[in-house]
C-alpha cells in the first residue's frame, strides 16, 4: 500500500509542478514502479514506498537528486 500511496504523490507533484508523465511502468520481477517525468526525471518507487529519483542532464549524464 505504500508503493501506490508514493506513486500517487509523484504524480501530483509533477502535476502541480506542470509538468508531464511520460511513462509509468510496473515491474513484475523487481517489483518497481517507474515515473518517467519531463525528459530528465526517473523516479524508481520500491515496494516498501521508497522513492529513488535520477534526473539525466543534457548530455546524458545521471545524478541523485532531492525532490523538489
Amino acid at each position: 500500500m505504500e508503493q501506490l500511496e508514493t506513486f500517487y504523490r509523484v504524480c501530483v507533484r509533477a502535476s502541480n509542478l506542470l509538468r508531464t508523465i511520460e511513462l509509468t511502468r510496473y515491474d513484475t520481477r523487481s517489483q518497481r514502479i517507474v515515473v518517467l517525468i519531463g525528459e530528465t526525471i526517473q523516479v524508481e518507487i520500491l515496494s516498501n514506498g521508497e522513492e529513488l529519483k535520477q534526473v539525466a542532464s543534457r548530455k546524458s549524464q545521471v545524478s541523485f537528486v532531492t525532490w523538489i
